[in-house]
């Protein structure tokens, strides 16, 4: 019997490109999976501690098949996917799992973010995962695992479908192509940063399988409501239990100990935990998470015509930086997040601005500014 949870898919990928594989993904998943590193395929890059970062670029550096792009002019001998075409950035992901289920269990493959479509192929059946790269995607694959635990994934991921033209004076964004689909806008350049020549292509985040019983969590949401001049809380939650919408008023505090942003003092956090119990199966699934009680407020200053912040009912002078990726290549990791968000703590501010352009941030992320000081 699986254990009910979730169970990170981050070990033991294995990438190639698409147009030196013969085999088909059903193939792939049955009856000739690649039994290692031999050509055409080589080791996809899992940096950090947290999840899978599977994007081609990256793997390609880490096989020194490509020069550092950061490093002096070397990004002008990369060829850039305008000239390649988007084939010759388009590849296949491969790895294993164990996973056997018993009884009345069910079982969900996530897939957290993927540029920029893919084609997933599990034990010889396929399923499409539709485009867009800060989709989250979760299939039901309950009745396709093998019996014995033991299964076979293979992805095929396409670039972006307007990947654009790096014009030979470079300039703000290339040409904007990329900004039809919804996809960063930085790959294309900038005057910060090089284009990225595969821009992105491949599962930038979390892949994961999630193994639940006959009912399930889903995307639980935390409101609190504030009372008495902040000594009295309530928390209220929503979320949905397969088909039905659950709605609890689940918690209530007296004196909650409330966090503020960077220069206001410590941040308090509460274990939040939504479980389910189902009659003759026990526990069917488990949700918890970090939970801190603040309120923000603004209004627009009629003097000045500058907007006004509160936080807990204190007037703040807001100080911020801009965030837009952590690195270039999506080669993200618990240890670089926390140095880079330091920085921002370091300089006295206490607010992030997620620019619109740059990544829609993980929720790793927005955990370090809730435990480290800042207002997201």
């Amino acid at each position: 019997m699986a254990e009910i949870g979730k169970i990170k898919l981050d070990t033991g990928w294995l990438a190639a490109r698409s147009t030196e594989v013969d085999l088909t993904g059903v193939q792939l998943t049955t009856t000739q999976p690649p039994s290692g590193t031999d050509r055409p395929w080589m080791e996809a890059v899992v940096p950090g501690t947290w999840h899978v970062t599977l994007v081609f670029l990256a793997t390609l550096l880490k096989n020194k098949l490509v020069p550092d792009p950061f490093y002096g002019l070397e990004n002008e001998s990369i060829i850039d996917i305008a000239d390649s075409g988007r084939e010759y950035y388009t590849f296949w992901f491969f790895t294993t799992f164990q996973c056997k289920l018993s009884g009345n269990q069910h079982v969900d493959l996530n897939f957290r973010g993927v540029n920029y479509s893919a084609e997933v192929y599990l034990n010889g059946h396929k399923k499409d995962l539709p485009k867009g790269m800060f989709r989250r995607h979760s299939l039901d694959v309950t009745d396709i695992l093998h019996p014995n635990g033991e299964n076979l994934l293979a992805v095929l991921v396409h670039p972006p479908d307007h990947p654009g033209r790096i014009p030979p004076e470079g300039g703000q964004g290339g040409d904007h192509e990329i900004g039809k689909d919804v996809a960063t806008q930085y790959v294309e350049g900038w005057d910060w940063i090089i284009p990225i020549r595969d821009r992105n292509t491949g599962i930038w985040d979390e892949v994961s399988i999630s193994v639940t019983g006959p009912v399930k969590i889903v995307d639980p949401h935390l409101v609190s409501s504030f009372f008495d001049n902040y000594k009295r809380v309530y928390l209220h939650t929503t979320t949905e239990l397969h088909l039905f919408n659950i709605h609890f008023l689940s918690c209530s505090s007296t004196s909650p100990i409330c966090g503020g942003p960077n220069g206001m003092g410590k941040q308090s956090l509460y274990n939040v935990e939504i479980s389910i119990d189902v009659k003759g199966f026990g526990e069917s699934d488990l949700w918890n998470h970090h939970f801190g009680f603040r309120k923000i407020e603004s209004h627009v200053d009629s003097a000045t015509g500058g907007r006004l912040f509160k936080v807990n009912g204190q007037p703040i002078f807001i100080r911020g930086g801009n965030w837009i990726v952590s690195d270039g290549l999506l080669r993200l990791s618990k240890k670089r997040y926390k140095t880079d968000i330091k920085f921002h703590a370091d300089m006295n501010f206490n607010m992030i601005r997620c620019w619109g352009g740059g990544l829609a941030e993980r929720p790793e992320v927005l955990s370090l500014l809730r435990h480290l000081w800042s207002t997201g």
